[in-house]
């Protein structure tokens, strides 16, 4: 659900003294505060197999509410029928959409996967199968799908739960208070049948991410980590299972301000969308514009963090290749599959992209340019001036959005 932005004008006649206006005016800011309440809209992950609880309607977009179950073991929602039958000992695939990205770099989080043999387990049930870092998206309206392949313990039931967990350790993602690692959750009703009891080798996904530094070999090359200036553009195309996606980025860290500009399939639409996100790190807030609806919407976005590569982000070191007199630095992403492709700027420790890959998408950077955007680009849409307050953040960003552009 979302819920509009609304403004009310009252002009006070001549004949009004001061503080009848005064009432009048303060009336007017209550029934405006009180009309930018938002309705509760947010999502983080979501299973697409085994079908999650609940099921799932249609295409996702970023902060469905189909998808927010912030308390354990699956955010209350009862059980249901098993929507999968797996075999025990043998390896499943889950496949999950990272609905909103929530990177905290000074404590990188993770996903894990873990399976509990009752219909209605309690936390200490679950036994853990695979876990996944999570990545920096430098920007939290990204929706990212990935598939885990796991090994199940040699066990059956006739009805089990998987469960699903997002542990963003971000603090601007606590809910409720409880909820100190700021957890998204999400789960699925499965059936494991008897074995002839053969297991599939194990091969499960385990790696910590916070300790995947550790052991780091030393390489010749920028091994040690790069980030690109903190003022910069850049074009990228790319080539995801829907079709083609133009992105156009421009990056402002020492203003606090970045705009994302994409064109073509994403989202989950087969048909081509226009989207601008318009971050003000400063103000605590991010416009949200779709140019072909003609349609704002208002989120609170996460902390500020430069665009790197390296340890401090996640990623291991692989090689650096010479072609001619240029050099390409790879790096991994750990256990999420990610793969980057990096190019010095100068001598130091500044670097520009090449490509990347992720969750099934691959991408190639063209027209970088190491320079200021023009401040114009940060601009948002005249629609912006009465967006639509969605996003976990929503309390947040109406705040922000009524303290910075109504003087409240």
């Amino acid at each position: 659900r979302y819920l509009s932005l609304r403004q009310a004008v009252m002009a006070p006649s001549a004949s009004s003294s001061s503080s009848s206006s005064a009432a009048a005016t303060a009336a007017v800011l209550l029934f405006f505060i009180a009309a930018v309440l938002p309705a509760p809209a947010a999502a983080h992950i979501c299973i697409f197999s085994p079908r999650q609880r609940g099921g799932l309607q249609g295409g996702l977009v970023p902060g469905d509410p189909l998808c927010y179950r912030r308390t354990g073991y699956c955010g209350g929602t009862p059980p249901g029928a098993p929507t999968a039958r797996y075999v025990a000992g043998q390896r499943a695939e889950i496949h999950f959409q990272q609905n909103l990205n929530h990177w905290m770099g000074s404590k990188p989080g993770y996903f894990d996967v873990a399976i509990a043999y009752t219909s209605d387990p309690s936390d200490d049930d679950f036994i853990t199968l695979a876990t996944m870092n999570d990545f920096p998206a430098h920007d939290q309206v990204i929706q990212t799908n990935f598939t885990l392949d796991v090994q199940l313990p040699m066990k059956a039931t006739s009805h089990g739960v998987v469960r699903l967990r997002y542990v963003s350790n971000n603090p601007d993602e606590i809910d409720p208070k409880n909820n100190t690692d700021a957890i998204f959750y999400n789960c699925a009703d499965v059936e494991v049948i008897a074995s002839m009891g053969i297991e599939s080798p194990k091969e499960n996904i385990t790696h910590i991410p916070n300790k995947m530094a550790l052991g780091l070999t030393k390489l010749s090359g920028g091994e040690m980590g790069c980030a690109l200036p903190d003022q910069f553009s850049f074009d990228a195309h790319e080539v995801n299972e829907l079709g083609v996606v133009v992105h156009r980025i421009y990056w402002d860290g020492k203003a606090g301000k970045t705009r994302w500009d994409r064109s073509g399939k994403f989202f989950g639409s087969f048909s081509d969308r226009k989207l601008s996100l318009i971050n003000d790190y400063n103000k605590s807030i991010e416009f949200v514009f779709y140019s072909d609806q003609e349609k704002c919407l208002l989120y609170g976005p996460d902390q500020y963090y430069a665009w790197e590569y390296g340890p401090k982000v996640g990623h291991t070191y692989h090689n650096r290749t010479a072609i001619g007199s240029s050099f390409f630095d790879t790096w991994w992403g750990g256990n999420n599959g990610a793969r980057f492709v990096t190019t010095p700027l100068a001598e130091g420790s500044s670097c520009k992209p090449v490509s990347w890959s992720l969750g099934g998408n691959q991408v190639t950077v063209v027209n970088f340019k190491a320079e200021p955007p023009s401040p114009s680009v940060f601009i948002p849409d005249k629609s912006c001036n009465k967006p639509i307050f969605t996003g976990c953040n929503a309390d947040r960003s109406k705040s922000a959005f009524l303290r910075n552009y109504f003087q409240v």
